[in-house]
């Protein structure tokens, strides 16, 4: 089974939002240790874009935070929608690359992050949400997200790959 790794939203301008700034850098961490991960095992990394706020769709403020390590081979999909899925090529890409199984991790947990996760079921992918991988700048509401949806943790991903 080929899996890809989702991170949605994890952007400049969306991350200041943040009152609650401690939230941030674990999260992070954890993405960039499972990507690494996931790019060392040939699986595909995809970087969520959402350009619905962008003017020009050049404002550096909506750029991928640099606290989220990229690689040269990650892949970028841009939305304007919650759902990643919605008006994208994102399935397409999946399905070219073969990939049946997804771990999302990022940002909103009340928004994108589960917007995404059942657009991805509705496309017919499976999914899970990458424990310690999902915040909000909402209190409490990635921990709702970690008791309703499916969750994944690093052993079961080390597993997975393996």
């Amino acid at each position: 089974m080929k899996a890809a790794l989702l991170i949605i939203d994890m952007q400049v301008a969306f991350l200041e939002e943040y009152q609650d700034r401690t939230v941030i850098q674990p999260c992070c961490d954890t993405i960039n240790f499972i990507s690494a991960m996931m790019r060392n095992a040939g699986q595909p990394v995809i970087h969520i874009q959402d350009i619905s706020e962008v003017g020009d769709g050049n404002d550096a403020a909506y750029a991928i935070s640099p606290l989220i390590t990229q690689e040269p081979s990650d892949l970028l999909v841009t939305k304007t929608f919650a759902n990643a899925f919605h008006q994208t090529t994102l399935a397409s890409q999946l399905q070219t690359l073969e990939v049946s199984f997804l771990i999302l991790c990022g940002q909103a947990a009340e928004q994108c992050v589960v917007f995404s996760y059942n657009g991805a079921q509705e496309q017919g992918f499976s999914a899970t949400v990458l424990q310690d991988g999902v915040i909000s700048p909402q209190p409490g509401r990635a921990d709702m997200l970690f008791r309703d949806r499916a969750v994944i943790s690093y052993p079961a991903i080390k597993a997975l790959l393996s």
